[in-house]
């Protein structure tokens, strides 16, 4: 019985994150398109910079 009910904590703790991950990003909302190209260290490949704010 409490495995069962693990599970299902579990699986209830995760379910919404599944539901959030199915959803395309939207330019303008999600990110946001540079109208200049920023230089990167490895030439042309795509770079990803990453920020984070607890506003």
């Amino acid at each position: 019985m409490r495995r069962l009910l693990k599970t299902f904590v579990v699986f209830l703790l995760l379910s919404p994150m599944a539901a959030m991950a199915a959803e395309p990003y939207k330019e303008g909302v999600q990110y946001f398109r540079l109208d200049t190209p920023v230089p990167t260290k490895s030439g042309n490949n795509i770079e990803v910079a990453e920020a984070f704010w607890y506003g």
